[in-house]
């Protein structure tokens, strides 16, 4: 077999044994590096190879896993050929260690929707078209293109067919006409759904239009009286008196607890014999490990997948054939040949895997297994859970670590070619590249989250190679957010001919080399407290050139016992470690400490404290002392902690709760639709969203304590505490768990508010500008229900309508100042002061 083309060659060994993630796109036979901008889009037409590496948060040792995507529109037999064999190619060349999964679209792997969770890489997004349509660049503004989006967490966009038919009251959709984007939310769509269509509209208008054109978010119910109801007609081709109706998809209904155990039955093992000039499948009956032995290869049928198991003793030929034996499998029992095919080598198996055994014992060093998780304790079958069938063997294994790709890890971030500007639409237009000032602090920048920043940044051998990363603050208003996505496409236009690499970076989700290049940490103001006197900020170190030092209020209830504190006040510098604080979060202190206040910083002019040896001094800084969050969590830099905290979605789809993982959790992952629950080991916490119906509570009340039941660790359900608590009552003790926590926005989130932060976040509005409305009233005039209001006054804008005086009186801010504010924070004041 031939080996690897020498470009794949070094794409593979520059990453090699690291945290990385690459895609190759098959061009008649070539594989062609898709770039990193593009991750997340994939063409139809085409087919793809995805090489993932990472590391368990329980070990050091990084796991390969080699996917091998089937565009659903492709056609020829060689481009699937071609990636397949590529797939094992490249897996001989790693030293046959990877797993290999046969992806096709629309019936992806778990594994595979992982990798794409809109933090690694981008959302999951199918276009139509292949490599055949995009040897020339498209012109977008003549050609409208309709996405649908569906998925209870990992939600998926597909390109569909621009007619009305495609749409449907359960999904959500974004229609793409070149110079706008529609996004059109169905009544019975769910709250992640609804934010993703905003993300994508978002992405499409930044990353491919540039930042011009407009994003309109349209409910189903209001389709037909909105005034862009015209403009939508036109896109979709259909007459000016035509209805836009969305129409009633049946959902399939979820498969019964009887049909599960049926399916789960029907699993059978069979042994791969080469017979000469054929191979024969014989079978093994219902899987035992004791049947598999290290000199052959074996395949495990599901009934929903294929298992490929490669004995590390079988031949070379053997290995290499075993993807093709698994097609030839399925095409011999007449299945299904859209199920999925999962290759793997002894001692690489997954989860998944061993979970359809009834007992495995794993001696694999590569994934240890300290205990037995084929059993839950006191039964002798399999677990069950509340309404559906969950394999809890896999939900109590280790929990995945899905690392942050970083395909610059050969880079420290520190070369001399970078130069940083900040957005400041000195023409208040947001179109002019003039809108930028040069930023002299370079490394030493302090951000400020109601600014957006377009970094330059050039390395390599004669500084061959630029990354235009630009910042968007979570409080930066639109205007600017769309600027910095245009400045960064002109200085690439203009300076690098087009050929730098443009990212976006979103404040809170910086990527690895991003942070590299600020020595491993950033620093972030809040433009609402520039007018303190005192200010504290929160610094949280948790993994090695990951800290993030963040203002926030000067209030003792913000102190964590997991992290570090900087109090900048007029009574004294005070350094303040907590007990859980790491090493790296007390360096990060001293160095932000006199980037913050150089004279007294940097001279060493502050006090330090260690929580529990506070004086008078620092409490009567902080304004009181006050009670915060105290409960340590654990180290995670350490490979042997034993317990990590890990996040559980939990929803309900058709009468079945489904439980999903979240990896990498902070604040803004609770969905206020839907139900969580923390596992802290010895305490559990369950997160009931105020729009959660009270099903989804009840039964993941019931599935956590059969989930406590089944757990092969030493715990029992009589020494695990079980905490219910409500959004927007969260004690100190859940909150520690979180990072930098804002009361004020769990407080006040219902999904409407969720689904408004979304919108600010991913940089959606449908105005440039507040208008400043004519006519002036009294608070009292404003204040009142809606019916009652003065003739004229528009709801949405009441509280501009008060004097100048009187609005500063009010809010504490002029009105230029508040309409600077994302609209969140708008909606939160106007609630707080009755204008809502």
């Amino acid at each position: 077999m031939a080996g690897l083309d020498p470009d794949m060659k070094a794409d593979v060994d520059s990453v090699k044994g690291k945290t990385a993630l690459i895609i190759w796109r098959d061009n008649r036979g070539n594989m062609e590096r898709v770039p990193e901008k593009e991750y997340g889009k994939f063409y139809k037409g085409d087919c793809y190879v995805i090489y993932n590496c990472y590391t368990k948060k329980s070990g050091t040792t990084p796991v390969i896993h080699i996917h091998f995507l089937i565009g659903s529109e492709s056609t020829g037999q060689d481009e699937q050929m071609d990636v397949a064999m590529f797939a094992t190619i490249l897996d001989e060349y790693l030293g046959g260690g990877a797993v290999q999964y046969r992806e096709l679209m629309g019936n992806e792997s778990v594994e595979f929707k992982a990798i794409f969770n809109g933090r690694r890489a981008p959302n999951l997004r199918y276009a139509k078209g292949g490599h055949e349509s995009r040897l020339k660049k498209m012109d977008n503004s003549n050609r409208t293109q309709l996405y649908e989006i569906k998925g209870a967490r990992i939600a998926q966009a597909v390109e569909v067919d621009v007619k009305l038919a495609s749409l449907n009251s359960d999904d959500c959709y974004v229609l793409d006409g070149g110079k706008g984007l529609f996004v059109l939310l169905g009544e019975k769509s769910n709250r992640n759904e609804q934010a993703k269509a905003i993300s994508l509209a978002n992405s499409i208008r930044d990353n491919e239009q540039g930042g011009r054109g407009h994003v309109i978010i349209i409910d189903e119910k209001n389709l037909n009286t909105h005034d862009k109801r015209d403009e939508i007609r036109k896109l979709f081709e259909l007459p000016s008196s035509a209805k836009l109706n969305f129409g009633n998809l049946r959902r399939l209904q979820a498969r019964s607890d009887e049909d599960a155990d049926k399916l789960a039955r029907a699993s059978k093992l069979y042994k791969i014999c080469d017979a000469g000039d054929r191979v024969e499948m014989k079978e093994l009956g219902p899987p035992r490990q004791e049947l598999l032995n290290d000199n052959d290869c074996f395949i495990l049928f599901t009934g929903r997948n294929v298992y490929v198991w490669k004995g590390k003793k079988a031949s070379s030929t053997e290995r290499a054939q075993a993807m093709a034996n698994a097609k030839g499998f399925l095409k011999q029992l007449s299945e299904s040949p859209n199920l999925g095919i999962v290759v793997m080598p002894q001692f690489a198996e997954t989860a998944a895997f061993r979970a359809c055994f009834p007992s495995w014992k794993d001696d694999s060093a590569l994934e240890p297994v300290n205990v037995d998780y084929s059993k839950p304790k006191g039964t002798g079958g399999v677990a069950r859970s509340v309404h559906t069938v969950i394999d809890f063997r896999a939900l109590h294994e280790k929990p995945r670590s899905v690392e942050v790709n970083d395909p610059y890890a050969n880079d420290n971030g520190q070369s001399d070619g970078l130069k940083i500007y900040k957005i400041d639409l000195l023409k208040n237009d947001g179109d002019n590249d003039d809108d930028k000032t040069l930023v002299d602090s370079g490394r030493n920048l302090v951000f400020n989250s109601a600014d957006c920043y377009v970094l330059v940044y050039s390395y390599g051998p004669g500084g061959r190679k630029t990354i235009i990363y630009y910042w968007l603050g979570n409080e930066s208003p639109q205007l600017k957010k769309g600027a910095a996505a245009k400045i960064a496409e002109s200085i690439d236009d203009r300076e690098f001919g087009g050929l730098a690499v443009q990212e976006r970076v979103i404040e809170g989700k910086e990527p690895p080399h991003f942070m590299r290049i600020f020595n491993g940490y950033i620093l972030v103001k809040q433009e609402r407290l520039n007018g303190n006197q005192d200010h504290l900020y929160h610094v949280r170190a948790k993994k090695e050139n990951d800290a993030r030092v963040v203002e926030v209020d000067v209030d003792a209830s913000n102190l964590n016992s997991n992290d570090c504190f900087i109090l900048d006040s007029r009574k004294g510098m005070f350094l303040w470690y907590g007990k859980g604080s790491t090493g790296d979060e007390r360096k990060v202190v001293q160095e932000a400490a006199a980037k913050l206040d150089p004279k007294r910083g940097a001279s060493g002019n502050y006090t330090f404290y260690r929580e529990g040896e506070e004086r008078a001094d620092f409490w009567n800084a902080l304004g009181g002392e006050k009670s915060y969050p105290t409960e340590l969590i654990p180290n995670l830099q350490d490979c042997n902690t034993k317990h990590e905290p890990r996040l559980f979605h939990c929803y309900n789809i058709m009468g079945s709760l489904q439980v999903e993982e979240v990896y990498e959790f902070d604040q803004d992952d609770l969905i206020p639709d839907d139900v969580f629950f923390l596992d802290t080991y010895y305490r559990l916490y369950i997160w009931v969203g105020k729009g959660a119906r009270r099903d989804e509570k009840e039964d993941t009340i019931k599935f956590v304590q059969e989930f406590i039941r089944n757990d092969p660790t030493p715990r029992t359900d009589t020494d695990a505490n079980i905490c219910v608590i409500s959004q927007g009552a969260e004690p100190d003790s859940f909150k520690a768990y979180f990072g930098v926590w804002e009361d004020v926005r769990t407080e006040t989130m219902s999904a409407e508010d969720h689904k408004r932060l979304a919108m600010d976040r991913n940089a959606v509005s449908l105005e440039h500008e507040e208008e400043v409305p004519e006519g002036k009233f009294s608070l009292a005039e404003l204040q009142v229900p809606i019916d009652e209001l003065p003739y004229g006054v528009k709801v949405e804008k009441r509280e501009m309508y008060l004097t100048d005086d009187q609005f500063e009186d009010v809010f504490k801010m002029s009105k230029e100042n508040y309409m600077e504010l994302p609209k969140w924070k708008k909606d939160f004041l106007r609630k707080q002061n009755n204008l809502f």
